[in-house]
């Protein structure tokens, strides 16, 4: 079963991105999972201005992973976080 974890990265965010990312993908490897950054090209507008489209991605990644999770770039997850691809039921 291959299983990925997905986060949004781009420039508005990078400042943050550099604590939060390694954080990210110590838990992606505590999970078996490939890590995967989307970034912000080619961006579709809300009204405010903000890209929305990239979470939009993940639907055609099921072509090759059986399990995704989405996180936002801006969280931390506690060492002590245990594995969520064993914890949620299929």
């Amino acid at each position: 079963m291959k299983r990925a974890i997905v986060t949004r990265i781009d420039d508005e965010v990078k400042d943050y991105v550099e604590i939060t990312l390694p954080v990210i993908k110590k838990y992606a490897d505590k999970c078996g999972a490939d890590l995967i950054t989307l970034s912000h090209e080619p961006p579709v507008w809300t009204e405010d201005r903000k890209p929305h489209y990239r979470a939009l991605k993940i639907y055609d990644m099921f072509d090759e992973y059986d399990r995704i999770l989405h996180l936002d770039a801006d969280m931390l997850i506690n060492k002590n976080c245990p594995d969520i691809f064993n914890t949620v039921p299929e």
